[in-house]
């Protein structure tokens, strides 16, 4: 299983394409992660982390406007679930 957070940036970022979307963060999600989870159903820690990775921000440090990387779950399934 390859760790997002094990795989380099650029070649994180090569794989997302077409297996992502990216969101600008509304005013009410601002600095709150929970409900940026609750929003896009990732249950997982990995899962948040793999997003992490991706939009290179925490969702703690997010204001309104910033965009935020949520991974589709090929990526997911691949990279953090290991299921190959």
């Amino acid at each position: 299983m390859l760790k997002p957070l094990k795989i380099p940036r650029g070649i994180a970022n090569i794989f997302r394409i077409g297996n992502s979307t990216e969101i600008k963060i509304p005013e009410k999600w601002a600095y709150r992660p929970d409900q940026i989870l609750e929003s896009v159903g990732s249950e997982s820690m990995k899962g948040e982390l793999a997003n992490n990775y991706l939009s290179v921000k925490s969702p703690i440090s997010l204001s309104k406007g910033t965009p935020y990387v949520i991974a589709d779950s090929l990526f997911e399934g691949y990279f953090v679930n290991g299921k190959r």
